[in-house]
């Protein structure tokens, strides 16, 4: 299967068992980010649950890239599967290294030697993001409470925390939980989110 945006992206799919490769070529842009997700999005829509995104053939993306892979890699997660990100180019890695900081999201080299680490935590964040549903906030509510806490951590990058795309620091995770308790004191509630640092006893 082909799918072409005049001069920015070329897209093939293939099927390896259960998984889905999709080798990009090109610019993953404004103008072509949206296409990708498209494909992505009707792929999964068939059921497709385990996906690997080579971008070793891609020279350029943007911010509209990166946030159509972050919101298709949610979309898996809460359905169950998974969104690997596989061999970025330089100039692909150069702008994921700023959106999706490196060793922090389910960034992959040919060899695959990350793959293990890069999975480790995500439980949290799904607890993180449980709580953000749970307490009622967008994922843009959110931002602006964990802004005004001194977050300094992009939209972007707290889409991917809630996900699960990328494992939150424990300043990130520590800033979040505040944001989330305050939110459910306003609710009249307890504190159900852990901090940092009682996330492996259990206790608030």
């Amino acid at each position: 299967m082909l799918a072409h945006h005049p001069g920015a992206l070329s897209a093939n799919v293939s099927f390896l068992e259960a998984q889905v490769v999709l080798a990009v070529r090109g610019e993953v842009d404004a103008l072509s980010a949206p296409d990708l997700e498209a494909i992505l999005g009707a792929l999964v829509d068939r059921g497709h649950r385990s996906f690997v995104l080579e971008l070793a053939q891609v020279g350029f993306i943007d911010a509209a890239g990166a946030r159509a892979i972050v919101h298709t890699a949610g979309r898996l997660r809460s359905l169950g599967g998974e969104l690997v990100v596989r061999s970025p180019s330089v100039g692909a890695r150069r702008v994921l290294g700023t959106a999706v900081p490196s060793g922090r999201a389910l960034i992959e080299d040919e060899a695959l030697p990350t793959a293990g680490a890069s999975r480790e935590g995500t439980g949290a964040s799904d607890d993180l993001d449980r709580a953000r549903r749970d307490a009622a906030l967008s994922h843009a509510d959110l931002f602006l409470r964990y802004f005004e806490l001194g977050g300094m951590s992009s939209e972007l990058e707290l889409e991917a925390f809630c996900y699960g795309f990328l494992q939150p620091t424990p300043h990130d995770h520590e800033v979040l939980a505040h944001a989330l308790n305050e939110r459910f004191s306003e609710l009249g509630r307890n504190h159900p989110v852990p901090y940092s640092a009682a996330a492996g006893s259990g206790d608030p």
